[in-house]
């Protein structure tokens, strides 16, 4: 686990962390070097190393005593199946046009009563490219060369 991705966003929740890992510092020292902190490679790679000497549970344990808000990173294949994500509505099952769905985000203001979900597939590439360069003015002709020069799908 890296400083990077702990979460640290103030100087007390640097401090705070810094603390857990055997550091000395308070905010108001952590505060005046904020900016020469978050750029410190050296300070970046000790703190790796730190966490590093810990099991998941002791970084866990630490950070939580601490009261430094932190989370574990996740790839999106991990958010997808992650049961707090379901069960705050993240996702919506979202046709694929062949008859399957898929998980895709979902909006990020849901309202009572309202059919905010997916209507359907997303338009195929090239799909609606010939539509679009009509409406544009482009001839028949135009859009068939910009097709065969690869300038359009």
């Amino acid at each position: 686990m890296s400083v990077r991705r702990a979460g640290a966003a103030d100087a007390a929740a640097i401090a705070a962390l810094l603390a857990e890992l055997g550091y000395e510092a308070a905010p108001a020292d952590v505060e005046r070097g904020l900016g020469a902190l978050e750029r410190s490679e050296a300070l970046v790679a000790e703190l790796d190393e730190g966490f590093a000497s810990l099991s998941y549970e002791e970084v866990a344990q630490r950070l939580n005593d601490g009261d430094v808000t932190w989370g574990p990173y996740q790839t999106p294949r991990e958010v997808v199946q992650d049961p707090q994500a379901q069960a705050a509505g993240c996702f919506v099952q979202t046709p694929d046009g062949e008859g399957a769905t898929f998980p895709a985000p979902a909006g990020p203001a849901r309202f009572p009563g309202a059919d905010d979900g997916p209507k359907g597939p997303a338009p195929r590439l090239g799909q609606h490219t010939a539509e679009v360069l009509v409406e544009l003015g482009y001839s028949a002709a135009e859009i068939e060369a910009m097709k065969a020069a690869g300038a359009a799908a």
